[in-house]
């Protein structure tokens, strides 16, 4: 016969065994799918500088797309990044790659951030201003916070892309325009 937390020997109730064995089954499943979103490698001893820059495509040739003269070259590598939580305490710092963000917003997968996706209205203004709606937000996960964090990759209609590592204060032009 099986016991409870105090000792006794009552028969432990099944109801709450299934309920306690479904909480350990979703807390490994949420581990798990966390566990599955790229993370960011910081660089082992990053140099303070003034801000995010654009490191040099490895490959000449970005990836095949089905209409290769309307897409713009996306640069994907962001060197000297300083990314801070809400309290200004720094969380990363190093070398950000936005490529594999980039990759998920075209094939139209979305996070499970309600953010992720939306309208980005460019109410601060540090974006050339279009009409609403020109504009969408994604979240760029950041691998040690557990929200969506400050990172995200904004795109416009025309295909221009910015990435903000600072949760909309400065904007960096991936795409030559």
């Amino acid at each position: 016969m099986l016991t409870d937390l105090q000792g006794s020997k009552r028969p432990i109730n099944t109801l709450r065994l299934l309920i306690g064995l479904g909480v350990i089954a979703l807390g490994l499943y949420v581990a798990w799918s966390s566990s599955q979103q790229p993370a960011a490698k910081p660089d082992p001893a990053p140099a303070e500088t003034n801000g995010p820059e654009l490191v040099p495509e490895a490959t000449p040739d970005a990836a095949p797309s089905a209409a290769p003269s309307l897409k713009k070259k996306v640069q994907t590598q962001i060197s000297n990044v300083t990314v801070r939580d809400h309290d200004g305490k720094v969380i990363f710092r190093g070398t950000v790659d936005v490529g594999p963000t980039l990759q998920r917003i075209e094939r139209g997968e979305k996070l499970r951030f309600p953010n992720d996706g939306s309208v980005f209205e460019n109410r601060e203004r540090r974006l050339p201003k279009k009409s609403t709606g020109h504009y969408r937000e994604y979240v760029h996960p950041t691998s040690v916070q557990q929200g969506p964090g400050p990172q995200r990759i904004v795109k416009g209609k025309a295909g221009e892309t910015f990435y903000t590592h600072d949760h909309y204060r400065t904007f960096l032009r991936l795409d030559q325009p």
